[in-house]
C-alpha cells in the first residue's frame, strides 16, 4: 500500500518542488525544545540543537563504517603496543543494547545521540534514510519523535499538524485526527521516496543495531508507547522520555512502567534533586539537560553531573548553547557528561571515538 501511494504521489510532488522550490527552511528539521511542539528556532544562534549537518550522497551502504565491524581492509593499526593492551582490556561493547553500557555505573564509554536521525539537506529528518545514516555514521542511538494516528498507530514525526518541511503533500494534515492509512503514503521534504515511518518499521529496524530514544509528543501517548516497547520485545534498546511531571504523576500507573526504561528531562537543581530522591525509579537510569543553566556556572553543573554518577545514574547534555564541532563536543565530555544530543553526527561520533580511544575503548 505503501509504495503503491508512493507512485501516485510522485508527480504530484516532483511538480509542487519544481514550482515552489525548498527553502532552507524547508528543509530543516525543527528546533523545538524535546515534549514541546514549537515553532522552528532560531538559524541565527545554533547550538548543538541546530547546527547543520553537511551534505551527502544518499547511497550508502546498509553496513556500519569501518571499526565498527572487521572486514578485509580492516582499520589503521594501533600506534602503539601499549594502546593495543589497553583496548584488549576492555570488554566487548554490544552497541545495540542498554546493558552494553548504560545500564552499567562503571562504564566510563561515552556515546552519541543523534536528534532524528543524521539529516542532510536531501535527507530528511524523522526518516528510515536519516536513521540508517546515523547507525551507518558511528552513532550508538536515535532520538525520535513519535506520534499516534486515530487509530493507534505510533508515527515517527515531530509535529501533530504535519508542516510543510515535513510533508509537501500532507502538510496540514493532522496525525491524531487521522487514520494510518491518511498518514502512511505521506512523502517527507524534500524527498521523493521517503514516507513517514511507522514506530514498527523503525524499532524492527533497529533491533541489534542501535539504541532508541523516543520523544513521546503528547503524555497521553506514554502508555501506548510503553505498551509498543513491550509488544515489540525492545525493552533493551528502546527507552522514553520523560518530564518530572510525567515522570511523577503519570509513570506510576503504566502498565509495564517496571520493564521499560525511562529518562527524566532535567531544567534545574530542583529537577535534580526531585529525580534522585521521590522520583527515583527501577527503570530510571538516565537524567538529559541543557549543559548551561541560568544562575548556574560551569562549575557548579560539573559538580552536578558528579552527583549524578554518585547516585548510580547517566546524564546526557541537550545544549542550545553550544556550536556543534568537535572541539564543543569534546568541551561537554570533559564536562563529565556520558551522552551528548547531537546536531551534528559526524562531529560528535569523531569526537566520541577520540574520547573512548584515550579512555582505551576500540572504535
Amino acid at each position: 500500500m505503501r509504495a503503491a501511494r508512493r507512485v501516485l504521489c510522485l508527480a504530484a510532488a516532483a511538480a509542487f518542488v519544481a514550482t515552489c522550490g525548498c527553502s532552507d527552511d524547508a528543509t530543516a528539521p525543527p528546533d523545538g525544545d524535546a515534549g514541546t511542539d514549537d515553532a522552528p528556532g532560531d538559524a541565527g544562534d545554533l547550538g548543538l540543537d541546530d547546527a547543520p549537518v553537511e551534505a551527502e550522497p544518499d547511497a550508502r551502504p546498509d553496513v556500519p563504517l569501518d571499526g565498527w565491524e572487521e572486514d578485509a581492509a580492516g582499520d589503521a593499526p594501533a600506534e602503539t603496543t601499549d594502546a593495543e593492551d589497553a583496548v584488549d582490556a576492555r570488554p566487548p561493547y554490544e552497541r545495540g543494547s542498554l546493558a552494553g553500557c548504560l545500564l552499567d555505573p562503571s562504564c566510563d564509554r561515552v556515546l552519541v545521540n543523534s536528534h532524528m536521525g543524521a539529516w542532510t539537506a536531501t535527507i530528511p529528518g524523522n526518516s528510515m534514510a536519516a536513521y540508517r545514516r546515523a547507525w551507518e555514521l558511528g552513532a550508538d542511538m536515535i532520538e525520535a519523535d513519535v506520534r499516534v494516528s486515530r487509530d493507534g498507530v505510533p508515527f515517527m514525526i515531530h509535529n501533530d499538524e504535519i508542516q510543510y518541511y515535513e510533508s509537501l503533500l500532507c502538510a496540514g494534515r493532522v496525525v491524531s485526527e487521522s487514520d494510518a492509512a491518511e498518514i502512511d503514503g505521506c512523502l517527507l521534504a524534500p524527498s521523493l521516496t521517503e514516507t513517514i515511518p511507522t514506530f514498527a518499521e523503525f524499532v524492527e529496524w533497529a533491533r541489534g543495531k542501535i539504541l532508541i530514544h523516543l520523544d513521546i509528543k503528547e503524555a497521553a501517548h506514554i502508555p501506548v508507547m510503553a505498551q509498543a516497547v513491550i509488544d515489540h520485545a525492545a525493552q533493551d534498546y528502546v527507552f522514553l522520555a520523560l518530564s518530572p511531571g510525567e515522570a511523577q504523576t503519570i509513570w506510576p500507573t503504566v502498565p509495564g512502567h517496571d520493564e521499560v526504561h525511562f529518562e527524566i528531562r532535567v531544567g534545574s537543581v530542583a529537577d535534580i534533586d526531585a529525580a534522585l530522591g521521590p522520583l527515583r525509579h527501577p527503570t530510571l537510569f538516565l537524567l538529559e539537560g541543557d549543559a548551561t543553566w541560568d544562575g548556574v556556572d560551569e562549575t557548579a553543573m560539573r559538580a552536578q553531573v558528579a552527583r549524578v554518577h554518585a547516585a548510580g545514574l547517566r546524564i546526557m547534555a541537550s545544549s542550545d548553547t553550544y556550536l556543534a564541532t568537535v572541539e564543543n563536543h569534546l568541551h561537554l565530555y570533559d564536562m563529565g557528561f556520558d551522552v551528548i544530543l547531537s546536531y551534528d553526527c559526524e562531529n560528535g561520533v569523531a569526537a566520541a571515538r577520540e574520547v573512548n580511544r584515550a579512555r582505551g575503548w576500540p572504535p
